[in-house]
């Protein structure tokens, strides 16, 4: 009865030993991921990425579809991203 009490509290042990180590595991990344998002190359990096994607899939305007908005906001991006990077790919 008392190696098996020993067995159940080794169990609960481990058990609270990997949820803890799990935590401090994905705060430790988590925390990475947070420094490397205000970098200049990631910034620059997601900019190419939606301007590359929205060149690619451009927004359908017909008259049940009058999302000018879309287009207003896409080219006042484009040039915040000119004014930033100065690249002539957004010019």
């Amino acid at each position: 009865m008392f190696l098996r009490q020993y067995s159940y509290l080794r169990a609960v042990l481990l058990a609270a030993l990997t949820l803890i180590s799990l935590t401090l595991v994905s705060a430790q990344t988590h925390a990475q991921r947070q420094e490397d998002i205000y970098s200049r190359q990631y910034i620059s990096a997601i900019m190419n990425r939606v301007y590359d994607w929205q060149l690619a899939n451009p927004v359908e305007i017909n008259e049940g579809n009058n999302n000018l908005w879309a287009r207003a906001a896409f080219y006042t991006g484009i040039m915040a991203a000119y004014s930033t990077t100065h690249r002539k790919k957004y010019f």
